[in-house]
């Protein structure tokens, strides 16, 4: 069985830890203006087509985080910058959403730590009333697990599992079924503006289509069908040993030796049978 649903699945009946106590946090990046390929019909005789694609390059960094029972928490956008925009908070978005600045656009030890404050203030609705743990699934990066990380974690009531390296997209249920379907929802987000000649989709476009895409992807049975086709719940070690079998690589095989070919040592010369020497001799005999 595979050692980390085995100890996940020791740990949940022992801590009495039911699904709306059972998390998955991860990052996901966006490009804001990339929309990617797109299919389109043409008429036969069209040898070239011309379609307009917006030249915002900006990469973001979005953290997601659901539960086990198809809930999912107001997301934190992470943007390279050192100043809020007024045009990053258009009417729709819920207010709840945190946006933070990094010169980078990616997340650090110290937005890891303001995340947790995040998540622990949005998922307390859901704390047990016997005051039970939360299960925190994550990734191993530095940022999750440095010491404040997981003091402030404890602190907070809050058990964190660290998925094993390089498995995510095998184990974590937002890598399994969520992720993509985001990407997709932001593409087709993309492609709908150009169509409609917003060829500029910059971080405005983006943080303005930003809640329809989020309610297309986090659906409530979307959630909990991602963390079954992982094996986190319900816990399955066959679903998550027969992910590892398809996703792992082949052992190669050594090829099978080919014998040398020998060769004799010393030329054979045939040597002439009995019957052709006594031929032989009859026609060398002399006749008298």
């Amino acid at each position: 069985h595979s050692p980390y649903t085995l100890s996940l699945h020791n740990a949940l009946p022992i801590c009495n830890i039911q699904p709306e106590s059972i998390w998955n946090m991860d990052e996901t990046g966006f490009r804001i203006g990339i929309p990617g390929g797109e299919r389109v019909i043409v008429p036969r005789a069209a040898t070239e087509l011309y379609t307009p694609n917006p030249e915002n390059r900006t990469s973001i960094t979005v953290i997601e985080t659901v539960s086990a029972a198809g809930k999912v928490i107001p997301p934190i956008l992470i943007i390279p910058g050192k100043v809020h925009m007024d045009s990053w908070y258009p009417e729709n978005l819920k207010s709840s959403e945190l946006i933070l600045l990094s010169e980078t656009g990616y997340s650090n030890s110290e937005i890891a730590l303001r995340w947790l404050q995040h998540f622990a203030e949005h998922t307390a609705q859901y704390d047990s009333r016997s005051g039970n743990p939360k299960v925190l699934l994550l990734d191993s990066h530095i940022s999750h697990t440095s010491e404040n990380f997981i003091i402030a974690a404890d602190e907070l009531n809050i058990i964190l599992f660290a998925f094993p390296s390089h498995l995510t997209q095998v184990l974590q249920p937002l890598d399994v079924g969520l992720f993509q379907p985001y990407k997709h929802w932001h593409r087709q987000a993309v492609l709908h503006a150009i169509r409609d000649m917003d060829v500029t989709y910059d971080l405005p476009s983006f943080m303005r289509d930003l809640t329809k895409i989020r309610d297309q992807t986090f659906k409530e049975s979307n959630i909990t069908s991602a963390f079954r086709k992982a094996g986190i719940w319900p816990i399955s070690c066959n679903t998550a040993l027969e992910k590892l079998r398809t996703y792992s690589q082949p052992t190669p095989t050594q090829p099978t030796p080919q014998p040398t070919p020998t060769l004799p040592i010393r030329p054979i010369t045939p040597k002439p049978s009995t019957r052709s020497e006594e031929h032989t001799s009859e026609l060398q005999s002399p006749v008298l």
